[in-house]
């Protein structure tokens, strides 16, 4: 079970904002850069996914920071400076499930 990426297709943020009211990228000061779903372009430039990695369905829906077009931290798969945390950890398990 994992997050479409339409559902978030359109959710935008800025880094420390709460994105998609589920999670807060953290880790990159940087207000010119936009948090944004990864889809299938960020998949693109991650290239080959390390072991243990979620599915790529999964990762398409996670959220990623841009710099335009340019991936610059996909926190999921630990690639780039960013952290992701949960906005509200205690949320029931639903909101936790449907958010990977």
């Amino acid at each position: 079970m994992t997050r479409e990426h339409a559902a978030v297709a359109q959710a935008v943020a800025i880094p420390g904002a709460v994105w998609d009211g589920r999670w807060i990228i953290e880790g990159i000061d940087d207000k010119g850069l936009i948090v944004r779903a990864l889809g299938q372009d960020g998949l693109l430039q991650l290239g080959e996914l390390p072991d243990g990695a979620p599915p790529r369905e999964t990762l398409s829906a996670s959220p990623a920071v841009f710099d335009g077009n340019t991936l610059i931290s996909a926190p999921l798969v630990q690639y780039g400076p960013a952290t992701l945390r949960l906005a509200q950890p205690k949320g029931d398990f639903f909101t936790t499930l449907l958010s990977h």
